[in-house]
C-alpha cells in the first residue's frame, strides 16, 4: 500500500482510500485495475486488523495465512466491518462516484447526474459593487429530441443487457478474491437494458448537445475569484438522471483608479508640497461619480483620508473609500522657484535655532 512500518491507522486508511479510487473496477482504465484492487483491499484488511498486523509484522504472510483466507475476509464480514471501523466502506465508493445512496436502494435502479458545468464572467467593479445580471451562452447536454432521451431509435425497443443479463450490476464472487462486492454495469448503468437499436442522433446515451442561454444573476459586493452557482443548470444525466449543476466563476477588471480591500476602496492621490503644507480640495473619483475631499493643512505623506459610504456593499453594510496621499517632490526647479525654496529654507532653519 506504500505505507511505512510505523504507519498509523488514519495514515493506513488515506493510502487505502487513494488506492481505491484509483483502481476501483467499475471507473478504473488502469490495466489489472482489479487485480490491484483486489491486492489492496487484502492489505488493507490485515493491516487495519491489530492482531493480523501484528502478526504480519513478525512473521510475513506466514504467520497470518492460516487465520487470514478469502471466506474470513470477505465472507465473515470482517472486510465490510474492517471498513466500517475506519468509516469507509465499498459502498462509498459508488456513492462518491455516482453521488448516490447504493446502500439505500438497488444496484439496476440508479441513475447516473448529469456532469457539471463552468465558466468564468468578467464584470466591472462597478457591476461588482452594484449587482448585474449577465447572460452566459454555453453548450450543454440535453436530453435527445429524437428518442426523448431513452436512447433508443424511434420505433424499436430496449433489450435485456447482455453483459450483466439484466441485472443491472456485475457481482465479483469470492473466487476473484473480492468477495460478494457489486458494480454498477458499465454497459447499461444500472438500467438492465440497453437500446436494441441505438438511436442515430444521440447514439443510444439519450443526450444531445443544444447551445443555451442563462441568466446568472450576481449579487451586489461579489469579489474576484467567488463562485456563482445555478443548480441544475449543468448537463441532463443520463437515464433520467438529475442534471448536474453550473458553477459561474467571476473575475472583475481592474479599475483605471480604484483598487478594492475587502469592503473599502483605495485611491492613490498626490499633490505637491505646498497643496500638502497649505491645505487643498481635492476632486476624487468614486464608483458613482466624483466627490470633493478636503486636505487639512500639513498633511503628511502616507495620509489616508476616509470617504464614508463610497466602498462596495456587503452583508455588513457599505464600506469606505480612502484617499491615500502622496506628495510629489520636484526633480527640477525653476530658477524662481529655486529661489522662492531657497528663502523658505532660511526660514526653517531660522526657527530651528529660535527653539534651541
Amino acid at each position: 500500500m506504500g505505507v511505512e512500518p510505523e504507519a498509523s491507522q488514519d495514515e493506513i486508511k488515506r493510502a487505502f482510500r487513494k488506492l481505491a479510487f484509483k483502481y476501483h473496477p467499475d471507473r478504473s482504465k488502469v490495466p489489472n485495475a482489479e487485480e490491484k484492487f483486489k491486492e489492496a483491499s487484502e492489505a488493507f484488511a490485515i493491516l487495519s486488523d491489530p492482531e493480523k498486523r501484528q502478526k504480519y509484522d513478525a512473521q510475513g504472510f506466514e504467520g497470518i495465512n492460516q487465520q487470514y483466507k478469502e471466506e474470513d475476509i470477505f465472507n465473515s464480514g470482517t472486510f465490510q466491518g474492517t471498513f466500517s471501523e475506519f468509516g469507509f466502506n465499498v459502498e462509498d465508493i459508488f456513492a462518491r462516484v455516482f453521488k448516490r445512496d447504493f446502500a439505500s436502494q438497488p444496484v439496476y435502479s440508479m441513475v447516473l447526474r448529469g456532469r457539471d458545468l463552468d465558466a468564468q464572467a468578467e464584470i466591472t467593479l462597478e457591476q461588482a459593487a452594484s449587482g448585474t445580471e449577465l447572460e452566459v451562452t454555453l453548450p450543454r447536454l440535453k436530453g435527445c429530441s429524437r428518442c426523448g432521451g431513452s436512447g433508443v431509435e424511434p420505433g424499436d425497443h430496449l433489450v435485456t443487457c447482455p453483459k450483466c443479463k439484466g441485472a443491472g450490476r456485475i457481482e465479483y464472487g469470492a473466487a476473484s478474491g473480492l468477495g460478494h462486492v457489486a458494480v454498477l454495469c458499465d454497459r447499461c448503468n444500472g438500467r438492465g437494458e440497453v437500446p436494441g437499436r441505438p438511436c442515430k442522433n444521440c447514439g443510444g446515451n439519450g443526450l444531445e448537445e443544444k447551445r443555451v442561454r442563462l441568466k446568472v444573476k450576481v449579487p451586489p459586493g461579489i469579489d474576484n475569484g467567488d463562485h456563482l452557482i445555478l443548480r441544475g443548470q449543468g448537463d441532463d444525466g443520463q437515464s433520467g438522471g438529475p442534471s448536474g449543476d453550473f458553477y459561474v466563476t467571476i473575475r472583475i477588471k481592474p479599475h483605471p483608479y480604484l483598487t478594492r480591500r475587502g469592503r473599502d476602496l483605495v485611491y492613490e492621490a498626490t499633490i505637491n508640497f505646498a497643496q500638502a503644507a497649505l491645505g487643498t480640495n481635492l476632486k476624487v473619483p468614486t464608483l458613482t461619480g466624483k466627490n470633493i475631499v478636503r486636505v487639512p493643512p500639513g498633511t503628511q505623506c502616507g495620509t489616508s483620508l476616509r470617504m464614508r459610504g463610497e466602498g462596495m456593499s456587503s452583508s455588513h453594510g457599505k464600506g469606505d473609500e480612502l484617499v491615500h496621499i502622496n506628495i510629489r517632490i520636484p526633480e527640477k526647479l525653476t530658477p524662481k522657484e529655486q529661489d522662492l525654496i531657497e528663502k523658505l529654507l532660511k526660514e526653517f532653519e531660522a526657527e530651528e535655532l529660535a527653539r534651541r
